[in-house]
């Protein structure tokens, strides 16, 4: 792993979408036969599609926000590489670090006036 790499796990945790794909394409691309990330990222992809595409107010909005909740909950409900820690510790330090995290990373999708990127724009 290379010195910028490493950095990727010691900054600041930024909630900002472009914060967490970039640190998902990273692993994805370090372990692609990882399904955890993938499907992590998914779940990403899936939010942000919801929220600039959908009416906040619209009763399938509520309805696909859960589903996407859900989705993301079974994710830290199974961790990555449960019988593989040592092998793949990056994704495991990742999805340690969404456990603590997990209020905050969907915050937009509850608040109206909340972008995906989790940035207020003037």
């Amino acid at each position: 792993m290379e010195d910028s790499d490493k950095n990727l796990f010691q900054i600041p945790l930024n909630l900002s979408d472009a914060y967490l794909h970039r640190i998902l394409n990273y692993l994805n691309q370090l372990y692609p036969k990882q399904e955890w990330g993938i499907n992590f990222i998914k779940v990403l992809y899936d939010s942000q599609k919801l929220k600039n595409e959908s009416d906040f107010q619209n009763n399938q909005y509520n309805i696909d926000r859960t589903l996407i909740i859900q989705r993301f909950d079974f994710l830290l409900h199974n961790s990555p590489n449960q019988n593989q820690k040592q092998k793949e510790k990056e994704i495991y330090t990742f999805y340690k670090r969404m456990l603590r995290e997990k209020q905050h990373i969907f915050t937009f999708l509850f608040i109206e006036n909340v972008p995906p990127d989790n940035k207020i724009r003037l």
